[in-house]
C-alpha cells in the first residue's frame, strides 16, 4: 500500500471540503486506558464488568454520550485520568478527575463532577486520534502529530481513540474550546497552539467544525466566519436552526448582530471514506445568505 492509497491522502488530493465533517456530540467522556483498544471503543477493550456497567449508567445519565479512550505512551501508573466535556449554553465545559484505578469509575458521580469548579479545566487540551486499529490513516498520520504537539504542550496533549472521519486524518479535538481540525501538518502546531491559547480558531481551512453543532450549522458557521474574517470562538454564537425539506436556516449572533445562513444539501460524489472499505456516497453542501 503506497502513501497515495490511504483514504486521507485521497481526500487531501481531491481537495474534499472539511467544513461540516465533525461528528455531532454534546457530551464526551475520555478515559485513560493504556491497554489494547481494539477496533471499537469501549466494546473491544479488555475492561472489567464494573467499568462497562459504569459506562452504561453514564450513557443513560447523559444521552448521546460518546466514550473515548486516551493514553500517553510510556506512562505507567495505577491512577487513571478522566475528562468529561459537555456542551453548555453553546460552548463546552471540561472537567477532569484522577481515579485511583479504572474500576473507581463505578463510584464516581459524573453529574457532581460537572459542578465541581476545582475540577474544571480552562486551558486548551488536545485529543489527537491515533486509532490505527480502527483505520490505518489514524495511526500513520496521527502519531507524528501527537509526538510533535506533545513537545509543545506536554501536559495537555493526549492520544485518543477514533474521533470520526478517518479520511481527514490527522484529526484532533481541542477542548474546552470545541473546534475539531483535520489534515493538520506538524509545522502548523505552534500556530495552532498559540491560537487556542488566545481562544481563537487556528485556520478555517483546517476546521472540520464544532461537534456541539449539527453538520448544517457547522457549514454555515464556516461560511459566516470566512465572510466576516472572524476567528474568535466567543465572538460568534449559534442561536437556532429552522429546518425545511432539504436544508435549514441557521442563525448566529456576531458581536450583537444577528446573521442568517441558508444551508441546503444534495447527494455528492462517491468517496473513499476509509482504508478498509470501498467508496460511499457523500453530501454536498451549499450556503446562501
Amino acid at each position: 500500500m503506497t502513501t497515495s492509497d490511504y483514504c486521507s491522502a485521497i481526500s487531501r488530493s481531491s481537495k474534499e471540503p472539511l467544513a461540516g465533517s465533525a461528528p455531532r456530540c454534546t457530551t464526551w467522556l475520555f478515559l485513560e486506558e493504556a491497554g489494547p483498544w481494539g477496533a471499537k471503543v469501549p466494546g473491544d477493550a479488555a475492561i472489567s464488568p464494573t467499568v462497562l456497567q459504569a459506562l452504561d449508567r453514564a450513557a443513560r445519565q447523559f444521552p448521546g454520550l460518546r466514550v473515548q479512550f486516551i493514553r500517553r505512551p510510556g506512562r505507567s501508573r495505577p491512577e487513571r485520568t478522566l475528562f468529561l466535556a459537555r456542551a453548555m449554553d453553546g460552548a463546552f465545559t471540561l472537567h477532569s478527575q484522577t481515579l485511583r484505578e479504572l474500576d473507581a469509575l463505578g463510584t464516581l458521580d459524573l453529574a457532581a463532577l460537572t459542578l465541581d469548579g476545582s475540577a474544571e479545566i480552562h486551558t486548551p487540551t488536545y485529543f489527537v486520534c491515533v486509532h490505527g486499529q480502527r483505520d490505518l490513516c489514524c495511526a500513520k498520520w496521527g502519531i507524528p502529530i501527537y509526538q510533535a504537539l506533545s513537545k509543545i504542550a506536554p501536559d495537555s496533549t493526549w492520544q485518543c481513540s477514533h474521533l470520526g472521519g478517518h479520511r481527514f486524518a490527522p484529526t484532533l479535538l481541542v477542548l474546552p474550546l470545541g473546534p475539531m481540525y483535520g489534515h493538520v501538518q506538524a509545522n502548523e502546531l505552534p500556530r495552532l497552539h498559540r491560537a487556542s491559547l488566545g481562544g481563537d480558531i487556528y485556520d478555517l481551512d483546517r476546521l472540520r467544525g464544532q461537534p456541539n453543532l449539527s453538520q448544517a450549522a457547522q457549514v454555515a458557521e464556516h461560511n459566516l466566519r470566512s465572510t466576516l474574517g472572524e476567528h474568535s470562538l466567543s465572538a460568534l454564537r449559534h442561536e437556532r436552526s429552522q429546518e425545511f425539506t432539504g436544508g435549514s436556516d441557521e442563525y448566529f449572533r456576531h458581536r450583537g448582530e444577528l446573521h442568517q445562513r441558508r444551508v441546503t444539501h444534495t447527494s455528492g460524489p462517491d468517496r473513499q471514506r476509509s482504508c478498509g472499505g470501498g467508496p460511499r456516497k457523500t453530501q454536498l453542501w451549499s450556503v446562501g445568505g
